[in-house]
């Protein structure tokens, strides 16, 4: 009998030897069974996020938190302006009357005062009431943001920063729709 046979003949040897040979054949099926990723999923993979792009997401995640409808923002490239969009759809239930354009108008008063309060400004105002604001940290670094991060930078942010809140009424189809600047008083009415 030679060596080779012996070493088999033991159980925990063969124990290991069949651990090693189930083992090859996983790690050869592996590569074999792996789907290779798309042109379309490759291009993504190489294309860095930038804080600009990072910024719009943590603006968007800080904000949907408390608003009453759904919220999204976005970047209109035309207008060179970062739009927060939040639009309220209100319910009447059967016996309600129906609400005035006074009262629709009130709820998108108080979804651009949320939105600023959520921004650490002056809900009335827009103004920036003490040193630290979200807005500007959503658009920083970690440590750019505990050392306030470069001034014009932020008043840009404000700047280019514009609201854009909408209730909807479900029965009869009525809509308010405003657009105001985060900073300042000036309410724009669409409708």
């Amino acid at each position: 009998m030679n060596t080779e046979t012996r070493w088999l003949r033991a159980p925990r040897n063969r124990i290991i030897a069949v651990v090693i040979f189930f083992s090859l054949i996983f790690f050869c099926l592996e590569g074999i069974t792996q789907a290779e990723s798309s042109q379309t999923v490759r291009k993504l993979m190489r294309e860095p996020a930038t804080l600009f792009d990072l910024g719009i997401v943590r603006l968007e995640n800080l904000l949907q938190k408390n608003q009453p409808g759904t919220l999204d923002v976005s970047y209109d490239r035309e207008r060179n302006k970062i739009l927060i969009r939040v639009v309220r759809i209100n319910r009447m239930s059967r016996g309600e009357k129906n609400r005035t354009k006074e009262d629709l108008r009130r709820l998108v008063q108080q979804d651009i005062l949320r939105i600023r309060q959520d921004l650490n400004l002056n809900p009335t105002t827009g103004e920036i009431d003490s040193g630290y604001t979200a807005l500007e940290n959503c658009f920083s670094h970690a440590d750019d943001a505990k050392n306030s991060g470069p001034t014009d930078l932020k008043d840009e942010l404000y700047n280019m920063t514009e609201i854009a809140a909408k209730v909807i009424v479900h029965r009869d189809e009525a809509a308010v729709e405003a657009r105001v600047p985060l900073k300042g008083n000036r309410i724009e009415w669409i409708r």
